[in-house]
């Protein structure tokens, strides 16, 4: 059960003492304290990223009972590390959530320091820690730092008093969720595609462009769950679970960037949107799916019998309803609430399907080099809807960038042409998820360009996150 309590403590370690090279000035000095303490400043107890949260647990408020006193957590903040080193803090302002055994802490605090070459820097650091409680105490398994509105004197470097931080209190911030689950058939249910892409730095770029990144989570079924069996059956529980933690992003206003096994994922994103209305109401959901293939086959049509290549049709609440509920999205979406994007390989008989839709198309041309056609898409899908997902399946891009894919089509985007698309699209507010699918990895991506195409495709996005006016603004 998830009670609210009142708490206040003072965030005692948001930052290390430690100290940048001499020649590094500025911006540059600060990002680099910043990164050395997220990997140093708790050595106690890091294991890993908490496997599950659920963003909208229990948020502590001004009443209720607390579940422990708050001078426990007082010594835990206190007794974990220390600060000092000249670093000097005020104006705490923290908030702790509970979900079971699993504890996740936040201090928003303003600090400055001198540099090693006497540099004077301040500003405002954003801590977040994720707790597991171990028998009696609880333990630290992960510490993440990054910056809201840092300001960098002129004089302690080059290009004066602005950074690229100075807007992150008006982004959202951005909540990573690995879905490794893929619902294929005599073939490994768990992909890794999604651990490969976080591993190599996703998390880097998404700060060093302003945004406020809350941990990483990955899908996985209860204990109970895993006894099940049925691929597509397990996949809808693993859908189920990552539509809840999409919905609790959207409550709280983050932007979800979903790393998925393959596209069967896109049923849960288009569930966790739907059912993301506070009071329970249901939310009109849109979606851009950019791939080389429709996805649109029902089990009538298709020629290969994978799932992989119906669910946009399940989305649509065309066939495997048992699957779609499980996943969280009931009923499916109308497709006139789907634009498709670059698809230019249709089975014969789902291609009849497609065309007695009422599915909108973006060519790979419009993709491209037309803009305009793009934001016209979007502000229809957002004149008929609450909130838009946009999914990319990897096969979808000139092939050259995806050597490794075993289902690309000529005649695709390259990832830059794609990444102007999506700018345009993530500039509307209503767009509230990317997810990549299918990315090429591993031993299928040895020079990494399956990997630098997927981060120059999520960069796109949340640069157009980032040209978003100001709550209330003009367009």
């Amino acid at each position: 059960m998830r009670t609210p309590i009142a708490l206040g403590f003072a965030a005692s370690c948001a930052v290390a003492p430690c100290a940048p090279a001499h020649a590094q000035e500025g911006e540059e000095a600060v990002r680099a304290m910043q990164r050395a303490a997220a990997e140093e400043v708790m050595a106690c107890e890091i294991d890993r990223y908490a496997a599950y949260w659920t963003p909208d647990a229990t948020l502590f408020i001004s009443s209720g009972d607390p579940l422990m006193p708050v001078s426990e957590y007082l010594a835990i903040w206190r007794g974990a590390c220390t600060g000092g080193g000249g670093i000097e803090f005020s104006e705490p302002q923290d908030e702790v959530w509970i979900e079971g055994t699993t504890a996740l802490a936040t201090g928003t605090v303003r600090y400055s320091f001198t540099d090693p070459a006497g540099g004077t820097h301040s500003g405002t650091t954003r801590t977040t820690a994720v707790l597991s409680r171990v028998r009696e105490s609880w333990k630290f398994r992960h510490v993440h730092g990054s910056e809201l509105g840092l300001h960098v004197p002129a004089e302690s470097g080059p290009g004066g008093s602005t950074s690229a931080r100075e807007d992150a209190g008006r982004l959202p911030a951005v909540s990573i969720i690995q879905m490794p689950f893929t619902g294929a058939r005599n073939v490994p249910e768990i992909s890794d595609n999604p651990e490969y892409l976080y591993r190599h730095g996703i998390a880097d770029t998404i700060l060093d462009m302003g945004f406020e990144l809350v941990p990483a989570r990955t899908v996985a079924l209860t204990e109970e769950e895993d006894g099940e069996y049925g691929s597509w059956h397990r996949m809808g529980l693993a859908n189920g679970h990552l539509a809840e933690m999409v919905a609790g992003n959207l409550r709280s206003g983050m932007l979800t960037v979903g790393l998925l096994g393959n596209c069967t994922s896109v049923i849960g994103v288009l569930g966790g949107l739907q059912h993301s209305g506070t009071q329970g109401d249901l939310r009109e959901v849109g979606l851009v799916f950019i791939d080389a293939h429709g996805d649109f086959n029902v089990p009538e049509t298709t020629l290969s019998g994978m799932l992989g290549g119906m669910p946009v049709a399940v989305s649509a609440g065309m066939a495997l309803h048992n699957l779609r509920r499980e996943s969280g999205l009931d009923p499916g979406i109308p497709t006139a609430h789907i634009v498709m994007g670059a698809v230019r390989d249709l089975d014969p008989l789902e291609r009849e399907l497609v065309e007695e839709s009422d599915i909108q198309h973006l060519t790979t041309e419009d993709l491209a080099r037309h803009p305009d056609r793009v934001r016209a898409q979007i502000a229809r899908l957002a004149d008929l809807t609450d909130v838009i997902y946009v999914h990319i399946d990897m096969d979808v891009l000139d092939p050259r960038e995806v050597p490794g894919h075993p289902l690309t089509v000529p005649d695709g985007p390259t990832s830059a042409e794609l990444a102007g698309a999506l700018e345009v699209m993530f500039e509307h507010p209503k767009v509230a998820a990317v997810g990549i699918a299918s990315t090429p990895a591993n031993e299928r991506d040895p020079d990494g360009l399956s990997l630098k195409a997927a981060y120059t495709l999520i960069e796109g996005a949340l640069r157009g996150v980032r040209r978003r006016p100001p709550e209330g603004g003009d367009r």
